[in-house]
């Protein structure tokens, strides 16, 4: 969600208001209804067009910019999620809220930050941050947003369950707690596949009922120290005739792992690196839930998920066709399965010689809680950094 911010020297003129009112999402009825309601009588056959014309002579005072500003504006979607996790016996969750506050006056003071952390529960800290963004490839009346960004932070033992909206503020923020990370791109394509396969089918009461979307990518080049070069390899005779190489392709279906088109890909050593797949209850008759997961970045090394939607089971036991959005409390729960899937995944599947992550301590935190953090802990991570799209 975010919500439009402007300066108090700011002046909308003629031009960026006719600019504002121009934007595509917005429809000729909505200007009607605002022109109507300043005692300006017009036709509602009128085109967006001609309506504009009269927005460019009215004379709007700050509050009345404001309030056009609220009515047009469109919710954003809500960021996809990350996660990582903390190793550390001995540590309290008292200490992790001293170090957000350290964080807090850090960030606050150079990035105009506002940090607003809580114990939401005695096991859970969430921490919420409000921030501007400004983008000024936008009109400059829709160039500056309040956007906010949310990190959970779950104490279960001694392991500390992080996850926060997949975006660069948030990452920083979580880096202050820990560094280390754990990615798949050590993993053959064969590893790599057996990853997301295991994880879709590991959800805890669930069972996979279906894979609608995969992405596959061509594996680099060994010699290549970049994904994106060209791969260099001596073509075979049929190969010759042909100039072209797919290096990635995405696949939308139903059952796509039984699919000739993905075998066909597998075969020829391409990789999973995205997949959207269905769950169901695996005891009783239930709604079907969609699950998306994606690596991104060089090599694999980010990992994002989400809860994409529901499908509900109708009257006459019938999945309906439309999809709805999770409700809080349900997404928040399908967000631990997924995360517990794809952590106990990694570590059956990860040969035993690289299973080893090297300890590194928690950043320094007040004396008061020095004795607390004196032992070295260990921290792992998986992530991803990209869009939920196909695109890149």
């Amino acid at each position: 969600m975010a919500k439009h911010a402007h300066i108090s020297r700011y002046y909308a003129d003629d031009k960026d208001i006719a600019d504002l009112v121009s934007q595509s999402g917005i429809k000729p009825q909505h200007l009607v209804t605002f022109l109507r309601e300043r005692g300006i009588i017009v036709s509602t056959r009128m085109t967006k067009e001609e309506l504009i014309h009269y927005f460019r002579f009215l004379s709007l005072a700050w509050p009345d910019f404001d309030n056009l500003l609220v009515r047009l504006d469109r919710p954003d979607r809500e960021e996809d999620f990350t996660g990582c996790r903390i190793k550390a016996r001995g540590l309290e969750i008292t200490a992790l809220l001293e170090q957000l506050e350290i964080i807090k006056l850090e960030r606050t003071q150079r990035l105009a930050e506002i940090h607003k952390a809580e114990l939401v529960l005695p096991s859970i800290i969430e921490l919420r941050v409000q921030y501007t963004e400004i983008d000024p490839s936008k009109t400059r009346a829709l160039q500056r947003r309040d956007r906010w960004l949310t990190i959970r932070i779950e104490k279960s033992g001694y392991l500390f369950k992080i996850r926060h909206h997949d975006n660069a503020r948030a990452k920083a923020i979580v880096d202050q707690l820990e560094k280390d990370i754990i990615d798949v791109s050590d993993l053959s394509s064969a590893k790599r596949d057996d990853f997301f396969i295991q994880m879709a089918r590991g959800i805890k009461g669930y069972e996979l009922d279906g894979v609608n979307d995969l992405k596959v990518e061509r594996p680099a080049s060994p010699n290549s120290p970049d994904q994106n070069e060209e791969v260099s390899v001596k073509p075979t005779r049929a190969e010759t005739k042909f100039r072209g190489i797919v290096r990635k392709a995405v696949l939308s279906g139903t059952d796509l792992l039984l699919s000739e088109d993905y075998q066909r890909y597998s075969s020829k050593g391409y990789t999973m690196s995205k997949m959207v797949w269905m769950i169901r209850e695996t005891a009783n008759i239930s709604d079907i839930v969609e699950l998306m997961a994606e690596f991104r970045g060089k090599g694999g090394t980010e990992f994002r998920y989400d809860v994409v939607g529901t499908y509900h089971r109708q009257q006459d036991d019938s999945i309906s066709d439309t999809r709805t959005s999770v409700r809080s409390v349900d997404k928040q729960r399908f967000l631990d399965l997924l995360e517990a899937s794809a952590y106990a995944t990694l570590e059956t599947i990860r040969p035993r010689s690289q299973d080893l992550t090297p300890l590194v301590p928690v950043q320094q935190v007040p004396a008061s809680t020095a004795k607390q953090t004196s032992q070295a802990v260990s921290t792992s991570r998986i992530r991803d950094g990209a869009q939920n799209g196909f695109d890149d």
